[in-house]
């Protein structure tokens, strides 16, 4: 066996090893890693029979075209089937098994005569070498089975993943969801206005005669999208309620501009209180307070709860351990 013979068993036997690998291990190409499993399989094959002979050079040539005709078919598949990520590995392993066949192959007039073809029925392509018939059309075969399937299965996921991004924008939260969404995302939202959290907190506040009237405070913007005017306490007390809760009784409080504060929050209870123009945005805030002067013990749990047109609740969260805010006039 010479040194040329000798190398291309061990290229072949390499390819078959690849061939191998592609069937079992190679993930990514699904079942496009058939098809790269044969165009290793052939030449390996051929590349470890060799010393069989006899060998024709015509019967290399064969070889070589088909080889290098499936190459960039698959190659060009590739590129239709696989993702930017997965098609560099795909490209890869393409080039890096046709690499290992183009060191088995023979190249030029020297290169062939090293073989030492056999000069008999030179125009005959594999004679009794069934093998090679048989390996091509599987080639042939598995490349177009696999490739359409890979085709499909591409367009299948593509439109699996189109079916449940299209069903996600043309799904429409509910009214619960909405108040929920809103709500996170700090916000109380009708279809006559809109009032942006910006604080909450336990209020601390006396009146002029020292009732202690504590409560729930919130501090924001609100924008009146009707075509009224409308008061931001007019508007909280349309879309929601609270109530503060203890441990064996519960208290409702109604939202007002309580104007009897300190210089920080009078003007702002001032908005609360005035009418807000349509399209217009004003800082204010709201007390929820009780009918009743209470005693010196601030609340501390409350209920807080979202409501529609029908006072139907969308959306209830309990608000406890808050800040306490100061607005009794100093």
């Amino acid at each position: 066996m010479n040194k040329v013979v000798k190398r291309r068993k061990i290229v072949g036997i390499l390819l078959m090893i690849l061939a191998i690998f592609n069937i079992f291990f190679v993930a990514v190409g699904g079942l496009f890693g058939l098809a790269v499993a044969i165009l290793a399989a052939v030449p390996g094959l051929h590349f470890v029979k060799t010393d069989n002979g006899p060998i024709y050079k015509s019967s290399e040539l064969t070889l070589k075209i088909t080889f290098y005709i499936f190459a960039v078919l698959e190659l060009l598949g590739g590129i239709v089937i696989f993702e930017a990520s997965d098609l560099v590995v795909f490209i890869l392993g393409i080039v890096f098994i046709t690499i290992i066949y183009s060191l088995g192959a023979p190249w030029g007039a020297q290169g062939y005569k090293e073989l030492q073809y056999s000069s008999n029925n030179p125009k005959t392509v594999y004679y009794k070498k069934w093998w090679f018939y048989v390996l091509c059309l599987v080639m042939f075969i598995g490349y177009i089975i696999s490739f359409q399937a890979s085709v499909v299965s591409n367009m299948s996921q593509s439109s699996s993943t189109n079916n449940i991004s299209e069903s996600r924008k043309i799904k429409k939260l509910t009214p619960e969801e909405r108040a929920e969404k809103n709500w996170k995302n700090h916000k109380i939202v009708a279809s006559d206005g809109i009032f942006k959290i910006e604080k909450i907190a336990k209020i601390k506040a006396y009146t002029f005669g020292s009732d202690m009237v504590p409560g729930l405070l919130l501090v924001g913007k609100f924008t009146n999208k009707s075509s009224d005017a409308m008061s931001v306490t007019d508007f909280l007390d349309d879309h929601t309620y609270v109530t503060n809760v203890n441990k064996k009784t519960e208290r409702d409080l109604d939202p007002t501009a309580y104007v009897e504060s300190s210089a920080k929050y009078r003007q702002l209870f001032r908005n609360a209180h005035d009418k807000t123009r349509p399209g217009k945005t004003v800082s204010c805030a709201v007390h929820y307070m009780g009918s009743q002067a209470m005693d010196e013990d601030i609340p501390n749990n409350f209920r807080f709860e979202i409501t529609n047109s029908n006072d139907e609740v969308l959306y209830k969260v309990d608000l406890k351990n808050l800040p306490i805010v100061k607005t009794n006039i100093e």
